[in-house]
C-alpha cells in the first residue's frame, strides 16, 4: 500500500531540503541555493546544492539527486517506509496507519484521478483541434498565451456522452464516474447526462496537485448562469481550496504575497501577465480554511476583488473574516480596482505595471476597515464618535488571537485620537468629542443585533421568504424580540408594495427600535443595492455571529456563577459550554 501523495506533500511542505540536509553537510548559502562538499563522495571544492524552492538537492561529482527521503534513505540506509515514518515525526505529523477504511479512500481517490485525467485530457483535446478556430481563438483573443492555456489544461465538453463512454469502455463503473461530479442523473430518470455541456472547462487541483474537480463558463450568452463548478463531492470542497494554490504556493521564496482574487479568469490572466503568486477563492465569500490555508506559505494576503460595488462589499467582508482571524506575523491587504473593472479586465487593460502602480494604494485590511466605519459617521458630531469607537471595540472583541486582540483595540484608539479626532480645528469641540468617546452605551451583543435587524427591515421581499429561519431567532435583547414579531406580522399580512410604505407600517408602533437600529447599526452602506444572493449569504454570516456570541455570553453566565457555587451541575453546564468551542 502506497503513502497518500497529500501526506507526503504535507511532510515535504513542513520540512525545507536545506534543514534535513543541513543537519549532515554543512551548508552555505548561495543566492537562492545552498552549497556544501558532498555527502556521497570525497571532494575539497563544493559541488552539491540544494534547492529549497524546487524541493531537491543535487550532486554535481556523483549525479546524485533527489528529495527529501531520497536523502534519508541514501544517507541512513533506510527504507522508503522507514524514511517517511522518521520524516513525519520530525515534521509533528502523525504516524500514517493504514486502516481498511484508509485503504477503501485511497483506491477510490486513486480512480477518481485517472476519470478526471482522462475527461481532462479529452476536453483539452478537443478545445484545441475540433474548437481551435472558435472557442480556442476566443481565449487567444483575449491575450492569453498559449502556454498559459495549455498549463491550466483548459477544455471544452460537448453536449454529448462521448467521453462518459470512453470512460467505461476504460473498465470504471457508473458510479465511480458519477462521484467525479462531472456528469448527472436527470431528477426521476435514470438518463446520464454531462453537467459541463457546451462549456469552456477549467481543471481544479488541491494544494497537493490533485486534480479534486472543475469550473465550467457558458459560451452561450443566453445559458442560464455564465459559470457553474462541481458540486461538493468526498474529494471536492470548495471552501477548502484555492484555484491554482498547487501552482502559486511554490513561488513563496520570491514573493512574499499572495494575491487573491475571485474568479478563473481572473487567475490565468494575473498567471499570464507575470503574477505567478495569485490564487482564486472560487467565489466572492472568502472563507476561513481559504485564508488559513494563504497564510501557510506566504506572508502577505492581498484582496484583489471587482471594482464594482458588489466587489467593494465583498472586500469589505473578506476585511471582516481575515482581521478576526489574523494571527502575529501574518498580515493581508486591499486594493481597490479603478474604473469598476474586474482584476481580468484590469490587468488586460493596464498590464503588469498598472498592477504595480496600483500595489503603492493598498491599504491594511485594519486601516480598510477603519476607513469603511468612518464612512458612514459624521466625523464632527461627538455621538457619531462614541458609536465608531464602539463598532470598531465590538469588532476587535471577535479577534480569535488575544495578543492581537489588546493590539488592536489601542490601535484603534489612538488612530481615532490622532486621525479623527485631532483634526478638529475647534479645540473644545475636540474635547468634547474626547470625552463623549469614552461614554460608550450600547454593548457588543445589542449592536450585533440591531445590525441584523437594519438588513432585514431595508430588504422586505427577500425577508419575506425567510419569515420561517427569522420566526426561530431568540435575541439576547428582550425588546428585539417584541420588535421581530411585529415585523414578522407585517410581512406575513401586508403585500409589499414598496421599502418605504413597508418602514412607514413598521415605524407606528416601533419608532423607538426603528431610530435605535438607524443610529447604532454597523452596516448602513448595505441597506441599499442588495441583490438577493448577497442578502442571503450576509444573513447566515450574521445568524452565526448572534450565535457565537450567545454561546459566548452563555459561558460568561456559567463562569460568574461557578465563582459562588463551585457544584456539579455547574461544572457539567462549563464544560458542554466549552464543547462548543466558546472560551
Amino acid at each position: 500500500m502506497k503513502y497518500p501523495k497529500s501526506y507526503l506533500e504535507e511532510i515535504k511542505q513542513r520540512l525545507k531540503v536545506s534543514d534535513i540536509v543541513g543537519s549532515k553537510v554543512k551548508l552555505k548559502k548561495r543566492g537562492k541555493e545552498f552549497i556544501g562538499l558532498s555527502p556521497f563522495k570525497n571532494e575539497k571544492t563544493p559541488s552539491f546544492t540544494v534547492n529549497d524552492e524546487k524541493e531537491f538537492y543535487h550532486c554535481f561529482s556523483s549525479g546524485e539527486h533527489g528529495n527529501i527521503f531520497d536523502f534519508i534513505i541514501k544517507t541512513e540506509n533506510l527504507g522508503f517506509g522507514e524514511a517517511v515514518k522518521l520524516l513525519a515525526k520530525k515534521a509533528g505529523l502523525k504516524e500514517f496507519l493504514f486502516s481498511k477504511q484508509d485503504i477503501i479512500f485511497e483506491d477510490k481517490k486513486k480512480k477518481i484521478q485517472e476519470i478526471f485525467k482522462i475527461y481532462f485530457e479529452h476536453c483539452n483535446l478537443l478545445l484545441k483541434t475540433k474548437y481551435a478556430g472558435t472557442h480556442y481563438k476566443y481565449l487567444i483573443d483575449r491575450g492569453i498565451k498559449k502556454e498559459t492555456l495549455n498549463l491550466f489544461k483548459l477544455g471544452y465538453s460537448e453536449n454529448n456522452l462521448d467521453i462518459f463512454n470512453k470512460l467505461k469502455a476504460n473498465n470504471f463503473t457508473e458510479n465511480e464516474i458519477l462521484d467525479t461530479g462531472l456528469f448527472l442523473k436527470k431528477p426521476n430518470d435514470d438518463k446520464v447526462i454531462t453537467r459541463f455541456y457546451n462549456r469552456i472547462i477549467f481543471p481544479i487541483k488541491n494544494y497537493y496537485n490533485e486534480y479534486i474537480g472543475c469550473g465550467g463558463r457558458a459560451i452561450d450568452k443566453k445559458t442560464f448562469a455564465k459559470y457553474i463548478n462541481t458540486p461538493e463531492t468526498a474529494f471536492y470542497k470548495k471552501g477548502e481550496n484555492l484555484y491554482n494554490y498547487n501552482i502559486s504556493r511554490k513561488y513563496f521564496e520570491k514573493y512574499n504575497s499572495i494575491f487573491l482574487v475571485e474568479g478563473y479568469m481572473d487567475v490565468i490572466n494575473f498567471y499570464d501577465k507575470g503574477v505567478a503568486n495569485v490564487a482564486g477563492i472560487l467565489g466572492t465569500a472568502i472563507t476561513i480554511p481559504q485564508i488559513k490555508l494563504a497564510w501557510k506559505n506566504y506572508k502577505n494576503i492581498i484582496v484583489c476583488f471587482d471594482g464594482d460595488k458588489s466587489g467593494y462589499l465583498a472586500s469589505y467582508r473578506a476585511a471582516e473574516k481575515i482581521f478576526i482571524n489574523a494571527v502575529p506575523g501574518k498580515d493581508s491587504f486591499i486594493i481597490i480596482l479603478k474604473d469598476n473593472l474586474d482584476p481580468d479586465d484590469f490587468i488586460n487593460k493596464y498590464k503588469l505595471d498598472g498592477l504595480k502602480e496600483l500595489l503603492r494604494t493598498k491599504r491594511k485590511v485594519s486601516d480598510f476597515i477603519f476607513n469603511y466605519f468612518l464612512q458612514e459617521i459624521n466625523s464632527k458630531d461627538p455621538n457619531d464618535l462614541a458609536f465608531f469607537e464602539k463598532k470598531l471595540m465590538s469588532l476587535c472583541d471577535e479577534i480569535l488571537d488575544k495578543d492581537l486582540k489588546k493590539f488592536y483595540r489601542s490601535y484603534f484608539k489612538n488612530k481615532i485620537f490622532n486621525d479623527v479626532i485631532r483634526n478638529q480645528k475647534n479645540k473644545s469641540a475636540s474635547q468634547k468629542l474626547i470625552n463623549t468617546s469614552i461614554k460608550l452605551s450600547l454593548p457588543e451583543s445589542e449592536i450585533r443585533e440591531l445590525s441584523f435587524l437594519n438588513i432585514l427591515i431595508n430588504y422586505p421581499e427577500f425577508s419575506e421568504r425567510k419569515i420561517e429561519e427569522i420566526s426561530n431567532i431568540q435575541f439576547i435583547n428582550d425588546y428585539l424580540n417584541e420588535f421581530i414579531r411585529d415585523f414578522i406580522d407585517l410581512l406575513s399580512s401586508n403585500k409589499i408594495d414598496s421599502k418605504q410604505t413597508f418602514l412607514s407600517s413598521l415605524k407606528l408602533n416601533n419608532s423607538s427600535v426603528i431610530e435605535k437600529i438607524v443610529n447604532n447599526s454597523t452596516n448602513n452602506i448595505l441597506t441599499t443595492k442588495l441583490n438577493e444572493d448577497e442578502f442571503n449569504q450576509i444573513f447566515l454570516e450574521e445568524i452565526n455571529k448572534i450565535s457565537k456570541l450567545k454561546l459566548k455570553l452563555k459561558l460568561k453566565t456559567i463562569e460568574n456563577k461557578l465563582i459562588d457555587s463551585m457544584d456539579n451541575e455547574t461544572l457539567e453546564d462549563l464544560r458542554k459550554a466549552k464543547k462548543h468551542n466558546i472560551s
